[in-house]
């Protein structure tokens, strides 16, 4: 008997590499406000837990990404104590896959220039974190039509 198991692995979805910080806000919300356009490249959705790599202090960092505006890149929060403006950081989200498909994953990875401009892209799309069972997907009930009844002696 062969030994089976049936595992997810933790596999890198997204990254954007080389962006400098734009703004370190002690009094925000302890998001990381990024580029909307960096977001959708890397494929990061809003609110989601990013990890931050300062290359220049070399601190390490989780908290939530929200898009802003172009070439964003802003710290919030008590985090500005450890990632200040002008630093070059790396985000990076990650996910559970199963097994077979962290085996053929590539991860969606940017890279920019000084004004945090995408540089260079490359990977593919982010692999769905769950599939669908067609046998298990519930069929949405028929619609209900209501019908007056004729009114007595018309």
């Amino acid at each position: 008997m062969g030994d089976s198991i049936k595992a997810l692995r933790q596999v890198l979805l997204g990254e954007v590499a080389g962006a400098t910080v734009t703004r370190a806000d002690l009094a925000g919300d302890g998001t990381l406000v990024l580029d909307a356009a960096l977001m959708s490249a890397a494929g990061f959705v809003e609110h989601e837990k990013v990890e931050v790599y300062d290359a220049t202090c070399g601190t390490r960092l989780s908290m939530p990404v929200v898009s802003g505006e172009k070439g964003a890149v802003a710290v919030t929060g008590a985090a500005a104590h450890l990632v200040h403006q002008g630093d070059v950081v790396a985000v990076a989200a990650y996910g559970w896959v199963k097994e077979k498909a962290a085996a053929r994953h590539s991860p969606r990875r940017v890279k920019v220039d000084g004004q945090n401009r995408i540089a260079s892209r490359t990977g593919g799309a982010a692999l769905p974190l769950e599939t669908k069972d067609p046998k298990k997907e519930k069929k949405a009930p028929e619609p209900i039509t209501l019908r007056r009844s004729p009114k007595k002696g018309a």
